[in-house]
């Protein structure tokens, strides 16, 4: 079985730290005409210890304490702790339940402050979601209309170069056929003179006809739109 921790127990009141004999001297060996004496080379180091007992004042000071020094406890201080935990038992419990009551009613608040502001952040995050579906929807809107114009003005640019490109190939075949007429006159011109008859004449013979040509063909250009 283990000792206690914490009694009172003894110690050595000396403690020795050195010790030195002599030597040995053969003269000396005679212990009767030494006697009782020390030799004068002997010597011996110890100091004296603080003693581990408690003192007697604060023994009989304390009786706890001093209980713990005898073989038993007195009445008198078994009576005194059994009163001790009797009050413990009673008077208290209906102030832990008031603190524990009161705990619970400001944990409850606080829970409550704490939700409330939840509530608040979840609903201006839920507007600032709505804003900004809105604002997408309307940009939506509002890509999807210029990509219909973009769309439009491509259209109409290569309608334009279209008919540009048309225009400028008739305008090229016009001015061939221009020319081609032109050289053509000068030929009939000098033939008809070649033959004795009036060049003037057969030049403004052939520009009747192409007048009426061109008559026609623009009657059947018209027609074609």
């Amino acid at each position: 079985m283990l000792r206690p921790v914490g009694l009172p127990k003894s110690g050595h009141r000396i403690a020795v730290h050195n010790v030195v004999k002599p030597r040995y001297d053969p003269e000396l060996s005679s212990t009767q005409s030494l006697g009782d004496a020390v030799p004068a080379s002997y010597s011996f180091t110890a100091h004296f210890t603080s003693s581990s007992l408690p003192d007697a004042s604060s023994i009989a000071g304390d009786g706890f304490t001093a209980a713990l020094a005898h073989q038993f406890f007195p009445n008198s201080l078994i009576s005194e702790g059994l009163a001790e935990l009797r009050a413990l038992r009673t008077a208290p419990v209906s102030s832990l339940t008031q603190n524990q009551v009161q705990l619970s009613g400001r944990s409850h608040s606080e829970d409550q402050s704490r939700l409330s502001s939840l509530e608040q952040e979840v609903e201006a995050l839920r507007r600032q979601l709505s804003v900004h579906e809105s604002t997408r929807d309307a940009n939506m809107t509002e890509i999807v209309k210029l990509r219909t114009y973009a769309t439009g003005l491509e259209d109409l640019t290569n309608e334009l170069l279209d008919e540009r490109e048309r225009a400028q190939q008739l305008k090229l075949k016009r001015q061939g056929g221009k020319e081609e007429k032109a050289l053509k006159r000068r030929e009939a011109w000098f033939e008809a003179e070649k033959r004795g008859k009036n060049g003037d004449v057969v030049i403004r013979k052939m520009e009747e006809e192409d007048d009426d040509e061109n008559t026609s063909g623009g009657d059947e250009m018209s027609s074609e739109d």
